[in-house]
């Protein structure tokens, strides 16, 4: 694994995105970053049109793609050069999820599914249990936080409403406290009220212990955050005039 050195990282980067390309077969560039940098504890607003390469950008932030150019770095390491299987460790360990699609397992509970990233890290379960109670009552916080209550928390994620999903969806990608938290829209399935108190909840969660980089196309939420950015200013690929169709 690749170590991207303190001084130019920075000791706090919780991402660092340097030369990032990526192309799909047969297609021009869609994406071109040349610089991104968020510190621990930071929370960055991403919007853009449809078809900008805003979840692609996501897939390859969190190891889920892998580019033909360029480095990612969370807390410091590079996990691009690692075999599959490594690299999926290590998104387990350091990078919370939430999906525009939620990927709920719809047979297992609410809590069963929050629970699932602990299954695949050691670190994250170290960090649920620091307070010093169990993985199951850390689960039951983050669903209560997140108005999940205890007559919910046993049912199949099936038999919940999409609300309900997506904020089951959110209390997995935090618990275990991953450095980095990239979210999908994660508000579109809530009405403003809701969607603003979610946002309230998952900024609070996230605190200084995860840098927190959330897409969505409602502009009303970028005041919110820290830093607001526009997905062209990002990434020079997804502006109209550098558009190339197959």
């Amino acid at each position: 694994m690749n170590v991207i050195p303190a001084s130019e990282a920075g000791a706090t980067a919780a991402l660092q995105v340097d030369g990032l390309r990526f192309a799909w077969p047969h297609q021009a560039a869609c994406i071109d970053v040349p610089r991104l940098r968020i510190a621990a504890g930071e929370s960055v607003f991403l919007h853009g049109p449809s078809g900008s390469g805003k979840t692609t950008l996501l897939s390859l932030l969190a190891g889920i793609l892998v580019a033909q150019a360029g480095s990612v770095a969370i807390g410091g390491h590079d996990a691009a050069t690692l075999p599959a299987r490594r690299r999926d460790g290590f998104r387990a360990d350091h990078v919370g999820i939430i999906f525009q699609q939620f990927n709920l397992v719809p047979y297992l509970s609410a809590l069963d599914n929050v629970l699932l990233p602990c299954h695949f890290s050691a670190l994250r379960t170290r960090r649920a249990t620091m307070s010093g109670g169990s993985l199951r009552e850390e689960a039951a916080r983050l669903l209560g936080r997140l108005g999940i209550g205890a007559p919910l928390r046993g049912r199949p994620a099936s038999a919940l409403s999409v609300g309900e999903q997506q904020r089951v969806a959110a209390a997995r990608a935090l618990i275990g406290r991953p450095a980095l938290l990239i979210a999908d829209e994660p508000t579109s399935a809530l009405d403003d009220d809701n969607a603003h108190a979610f946002l309230d909840l998952l900024l609070s969660e996230c605190g200084a212990a995860s840098a927190l980089l959330l897409v969505s196309h409602d502009l009303r939420l970028a005041p919110r955050f820290a830093r607001s950015m526009a997905m062209a200013d990002l990434n020079p690929a997804a502006r109209p005039e550098a558009w190339r169709w197959p």
